[in-house]
């Protein structure tokens, strides 16, 4: 394990790594989300407010029984484990003990991060790279590749209001190229 993995809470869970049975209800909600935002915004008034659905309601990530373990082995050659996950805004930090993280939050690499109970994960989010070298963006798309085709796993992309496959890595690092400059 390796230091400590933050981010500025108005970036976190904003990346979410779901089971491909949500991807319906998602899709869905990211149109209706569209849809109240009205044409020529370019999807976002600051005056709308959306409330989020539950995006695991068709299946929960801890269905998968996806083990801290089985995780580590999957992501920590690319992504080591953090020792600490830390949520911080401009006046405080939070510890966040029930969660874990692999790699950085505003890293080259990446990360991803979320909540385990009992060694299970149930919850994953991602921190896309910060880096828009060709050679980490391959290396994050293919942690994302390995994941989403172990376990079969999509992105949705919140801020972008994306549904993003996690099964070509090619398309993945597109994806992440588009947004690097956003991260």
């Amino acid at each position: 394990m390796y230091g400590v993995f933050f981010l500025h809470e108005n970036d976190w869970e904003g990346l979410e790594i779901l089971p491909v049975e949500n991807r319906a209800r998602c899709l869905a909600a990211l149109h209706a989300w569209r849809e109240q935002s009205g044409p020529g915004s370019g999807g976002w008034r600051k005056t709308d407010a959306f409330v989020l659905p539950d995006t695991q309601q068709d299946c929960r990530l801890a269905d998968r029984h996806i083990s801290i373990d089985d995780l580590q082995r999957l992501v920590g050659p690319n992504l080591p484990r953090a020792a600490i996950v830390e949520a911080r805004s401009s006046s405080c930090v939070r510890i966040a003990s029930e969660h874990f993280a692999f790699g950085e939050g505003y890293g080259d690499l990446g990360g991803l991060y979320g909540k385990q109970q009992d060694g299970i994960v149930h919850s994953l989010f991602a921190a896309l790279p910060v880096s828009t070298d060709s050679g980490n963006l391959s290396l994050y798309a293919t942690v994302l590749t390995t994941l989403g085709n172990t376990h079969d796993l999509f992105l949705l992309d919140w801020w972008r209001k994306a549904v993003v496959a996690l099964r070509n890595a090619a398309h993945i690092c597109t994806y992440l190229r588009e947004n690097a400059e956003d991260s």
